[in-house]
């Protein structure tokens, strides 16, 4: 018997209400709201297909679903993982939402989405280490589900005119740097050994709370929406966007400098 086949199984049955659950978050505010007949369909099959590339990735890289330490593999998906991929599975929702409508009312349902995704970002690092369950596949999607959210939200809000221009060349550089100095660590020291400094979760956070403010701004909501405040919110958030660049950069230089050395 395969002692992964249960694992398989489990990865397959949450994926599946990963899906349906984005589904019910985008299809009962489309049906109270009346969204667009066409938005509607489009959405589940971009959904679907999202969610099989999630299912395949995981699947592809099911041995990485152990325990660091002892290397015992997961019987099945933990809690901390589950908060991981539950940002991961509703990237698609956050972005047919916001492009969906533009009416205020919409900020009642996609502010708080929004909001609730990007704060498990805070929560799936410390269960993992509260229990005692920190996996080698948690150490490289935590950061790597950061990057897929912000990178998809960034692209999707600029078509949209949410975020300016000037601060979605900002932040997709910091983005396209981190991908880049993590693929050139990963080829020098042959493997993935996903790496964060604390200016760089700086950013990471800056990123998603000014999200927040930008989603307001787009929806007219009164004071944190107000375009003068969220001008100095974007300035203050690209100038920790551009400073954690250098600091990737001298980062990434000295680890590649060591590995040459040994």
């Amino acid at each position: 018997m395969d002692p992964r086949g249960g694992l398989r199984r489990n990865i397959a049955l949450s994926v599946s209400v990963y899906y349906l659950a984005q589904g019910a978050l985008f299809g009962i505010p489309a049906i109270f709201l009346e969204l667009s007949g066409s938005v509607v369909p489009l959405f589940f099959v971009v959904s679907f297909l999202y969610h099989v590339g999630i299912l395949c990735f995981l699947l592809l890289r099911i041995g990485d679903l152990r325990l660091i330490g002892d290397g015992t593999m997961l019987s099945a998906i933990n809690g901390a993982c589950h908060l991981t991929l539950v940002r991961l599975s509703a990237m698609p929702t956050v972005v047919f939402l916001v492009a969906a409508s533009d009416r205020p009312i919409m900020a009642a349902v996609i502010v708080p989405l929004a909001a609730l995704v990007f704060a498990t970002d805070f929560a799936d690092g410390r269960v993992a280490r509260s229990r005692g369950q920190l996996t080698v596949m948690g150490q490289y999607l935590d950061s790597s589900t950061d990057y897929v959210v912000l990178l998809g939200s960034c692209i999707a809000s600029a078509i949209l005119g949410i975020i300016p221009l000037w601060y979605t060349a900002v932040l997709f550089g910091r983005l396209v740097l981190f991908a880049v100095a993590m693929g050139l660590l990963s080829l020098a020291r042959g493997k993935v050994e996903p790496e964060t400094t604390f200016l760089g979760k700086a950013a990471v956070f800056a990123a998603m709370a000014t999200y927040g403010f930008q989603l307001s701004r787009w929806y007219g909501i009164p004071i944190i929406g107000d375009r003068t405040v969220v001008r100095i919110v974007e300035i203050a958030t690209a100038a920790i966007l551009v400073v954690s660049m250098g600091d990737k950069i001298l980062y990434v230089a000295r680890k590649l400098r060591r590995s040459r050395e040994r």
